[in-house]
């Protein structure tokens, strides 16, 4: 995903390079020549003022840093928390990745503890924090709490609702062979290949579609100044 970042801050840097540095050169020479601009050139022209402005510049930054600030301070409260796991397991496109990451994340490191000898219940503990996913806490520890009890690790997996029941079979099979730590680890082998897998086809799926959004703003950028200028070079042919 280092591509599309790439992409998207050097978009960034293009765009308000041109609207803050370009485009105002261009206002002062209409001005000069009292050229009518079409309603694209106003349009930018209203964007690159209000960008430049200290008004403008004081409410996009203040605006940006406070969001920033507000949605951290959100974040780490544990109703936000909650809220933001949960969207972030149903957003299109990306919801099914961040399962898969949990999932993968989850047997590995429960995986990973049982086969050093930790206790199950312990290492239940344990996972459920490492997967870093309130929706998935709540239902690593309510299964934790059914084990307790004397229930296999299977069936409350299965009832969440939040496992897969290619998952869900295999912890069962494991269970009952005495060989979970290794079914884990098969299971977390399969979800880290299906990550990256993922990963990969996003990363192909954003870089055109970036390179089109910033093709058509740019394009929008030049057609609004040169608009103006065709009617300035035609008013002075005649």
């Amino acid at each position: 995903m280092t591509y599309p970042v790439l992409v998207m801050v050097v978009a960034f840097l293009i765009v308000t390079g041109l609207v803050v540095f370009i485009v105002p050169k261009f206002i002062e020479i209409f001005k000069d020549f009292k050229v009518e601009m079409p309603m694209m050139t106003q349009i930018l022209i209203n964007i690159s003022k209000f960008t430049t402005s200290k008004q403008g510049a004081i409410i996009l930054i203040g605006g940006g840093v406070g969001s920033i600030i507000a949605w951290k301070k959100f974040k780490s409260t544990k109703f936000g928390k909650r809220v933001y796991d949960k969207y972030k397991l149903k957003v299109p496109v990306f919801g099914k990745l961040s399962h898969n990451i949990a999932v993968a994340r989850f047997t590995r490191t429960l995986g990973t503890l049982l086969s050093s000898g930790v206790p199950i219940l312990q290492a239940m503990e344990t996972v459920a924090g490492a997967v870093d996913n309130e929706t998935f806490y709540e239902t690593i520890m309510k299964c934790r709490a059914r084990v307790r009890e004397g229930d296999s690790i299977g069936d409350p997996l299965a009832k969440s609702g939040l496992f897969p029941p290619m998952v869900v079979q295999m912890v069962s099979i494991g269970e009952e062979t005495g060989a979970l730590d290794q079914m884990l680890g098969k299971v977390a082998d399969f979800y880290e290949i299906e990550v990256e897998a993922q990963l990969q086809s996003l990363a192909a799926a954003l870089e055109p579609l970036m390179i089109v959004v910033l093709g058509v703003i740019v394009g929008f950028i030049v057609i609004a100044l040169f608009m103006p200028m065709i009617a300035m070079v035609s008013s002075l042919s005649k």
